[in-house]
């Protein structure tokens, strides 16, 4: 008896655990169209890097795929590598539908308050603090991302832009979209994504826009 209740208790909490699992929502969901545009500190790319820059307003109406994650542990770091290489090989694939790709890191040490308008509230030394470190994020980034030919990384203060409503259990957000509304969405708390959960978000992308081009060809 003992066995047997040992054995559904290990079902009801497997159950419960892919249930909060599923419902994890983060970001904008399909059907809506992108809350705004947004600048965030680019990190490489041949339009701004270095510079504080709107990625949404440089996909114009392109289809996209966008990537809020945080800056991932040893555990979570393999996944997220394979999901942007795979996102830079599916851009090249679909150089002529347009397709963006961009990385958003999420840190803490990306904060400016200089940016976000704190700056006569802000003493010298923190805001030398604050550049030191996002430096130093700068750096781990560059180097994190220097493989990637067609992505556009970028750090963002740790919440996330306004009105994207990032889940703060989110490790990792993805955001396909089009025309500026929002087609798929995927997202992950951490030590979640999975090497199967990247090869079907890339299998999704790569379908929808094969589909939508042989429409228009028809």
């Amino acid at each position: 008896m003992r066995r047997w209740s040992f054995t559904l208790g290990a079902v009801v909490l497997s159950l419960a655990a892919a249930t909060a699992q599923e419902s994890l929502k983060s970001g904008p969901q399909p059907g809506t169209l992108l809350p705004a545009p947004f600048d965030a500190l680019n990190i490489n790319g041949k339009v701004a890097e270095g510079r504080q820059h709107c990625l949404i307003c440089q996909n114009a109406l392109h289809p996209a795929v966008l990537v809020f994650a945080k800056e991932p542990s040893e555990k979570t770091e393999k996944p997220l590598t394979d999901l942007m290489a795979n996102l830079d090989n599916l851009m090249q694939k679909h150089q002529r539908d347009a397709l963006g790709g961009f990385v958003v890191f999420l840190s803490p040490d990306s904060r400016s308050s200089v940016t976000i308008g704190e700056r006569d509230a802000t003493s010298t030394e923190d805001l030398l603090e604050e550049a030191t470190k996002r430096n130093e994020l700068v750096a781990r980034l560059k180097k994190r991302t220097e493989t990637l030919k067609h992505v556009v990384a970028a750090a963002y203060p740790l919440a996330g832009p306004k009105g994207y409503n990032i889940n703060p259990k989110a490790d990792v957000t993805v955001i396909f979209f089009s025309r500026l509304k929002v087609k798929d969405n995927w997202a992950f708390a951490e030590d979640k994504l999975t090497e199967k959960d990247v090869s079907a978000i890339v299998e999704k992308v790569d379908k929808t826009l094969e589909e939508a081009r042989k429409n228009r060809e028809d």
